[in-house]
């Protein structure tokens, strides 16, 4: 959530002297997020990509970080994809593009989606009304995405809410799949 300069400041020195790690590690992680709330700023007054309800599709499969040169490798090995395409997203992100794509503009396709997701910012984004900035270290940006509710989707299971443990291929499939991320250099913090 965004906080006032003098709190930032004071937030990022306590950070900076009391986690654990290089003290270079520690000062980017600080930079990291003022470079994060500055693009947030920018890309919401200048918006980039192209929504996914902007197509027309029949079923739509969000692979989270997943890279479209490994899926090409691939392709042929698989009969039931067609072709390996690539659009921009408006997130770079979960925390951005979840608000950015399922947000009021798109109210009519969003009750007719079932959205299932392994990926726990849905609860952030469509419940706590947490849109970016929701961090702790980011000092300033947006914060009216004007995201839908949990029941304006036609159908929305949260996978991660389940403890499914190790029959997970067994029990459902994802939609959402997100990878274990964090930005280069950072620790990936469990949920």
């Amino acid at each position: 959530m965004p906080v006032s300069l003098k709190k930032y400041i004071r937030e990022s020195y306590d950070k900076l002297r009391s986690e654990d790690g290089s003290v270079l590690r520690r000062i980017i992680g600080v930079l990291y997020y003022f470079y994060v709330a500055l693009f947030l700023t920018v890309t919401k007054h200048l918006p980039y990509g192209t929504n996914v309800y902007d197509r027309n599709w029949d079923a739509l499969i969000i692979l989270d970080a997943c890279r479209v040169d490994a899926i090409k490798q691939v392709e042929d090995e698989y009969e039931f994809i067609e072709s390996v395409g690539t659009i921009q997203s408006v997130g770079s992100t979960s925390f951005e593009w979840m608000p950015k794509t399922f947000n009021e503009q798109y109210l009519d396709e969003v009750q007719n989606t079932a959205y299932i997701s392994g990926n726990p910012y849905t609860d952030l984004t469509f419940r706590q009304k947490e849109h970016p900035p929701a961090r702790k270290y980011i000092p300033f940006g947006p914060t009216d995405y004007n995201a839908v509710d949990p029941q304006d989707f036609t159908y929305l299971e949260e996978l991660w809410k389940h403890d499914v443990g190790n029959n997970f291929n067994r029990a459902c499939h994802r939609i959402h799949l997100i990878a274990s991320h964090s930005p280069v250099g950072f620790r990936a913090r469990s949920w």
